[in-house]
């Protein structure tokens, strides 16, 4: 039971975080176009932009803190829709991460067991990590982008080991 209830935390903060980090892909004004999904969608004004992007980190926010969690996650939500219908560009993997995140949370929230409802969430978790480490079954890992990885870190502690030995 105790996993269950950090893992909105967990899942908030981190959506937030990582909506921060990419602020400039969620607001109307930057340097290269907007794709929206339908001919004729319009781009909300800048100031409209931020109230929605301020409202989404607000029910991100009040969705960690545990206050109102299904009409926050139902706000985060149906913003990130519209922001998703706005523009192509933002239709990015660790977006659709946390989208499925929010939605598989808003379905446990709303009564659902915890095992179904979770479901698609931890085969997306799942699926992310076998992709990921199959992509480091190559000969370029194992001989440079493994020891370039560690480099600094071994560097830092006074290591300083050929690549040849990573």
């Amino acid at each position: 039971m105790l996993r269950i209830s950090i893992l909105p935390i967990v899942i908030a903060v981190s959506a937030g975080a990582t909506f921060l980090l990419s602020n400039r892909a969620w607001l109307t004004a930057r340097g290269y176009p907007h794709l929206p999904a339908f001919d004729g969608l319009a781009q909300p004004p800048q100031v409209v932009a931020l109230v929605l992007f301020g409202l989404m980190l607000l029910a991100l926010l009040s969705t960690a803190a545990g206050k109102f969690l299904r009409p926050a996650l139902s706000v985060a939500l149906a913003i990130l829709a519209i922001w998703l219908l706005l523009d192509q560009n933002r239709w990015q993997p660790y977006v659709v991460f946390f989208a499925v995140a929010l939605i598989c949370l808003l379905l446990h929230a709303r009564g659902g067991d915890r095992f179904t409802s979770l479901a698609p969430f931890r085969i997306l978790l799942c699926c992310t990590y076998i992709y990921s480490g199959l992509h480091k079954f190559n000969y370029r890992h194992v001989t440079h982008d493994f020891a370039a990885f560690l480099h600094p870190l071994l560097q830092y502690v006074g290591l300083d080991l050929p690549a040849r030995v990573l």
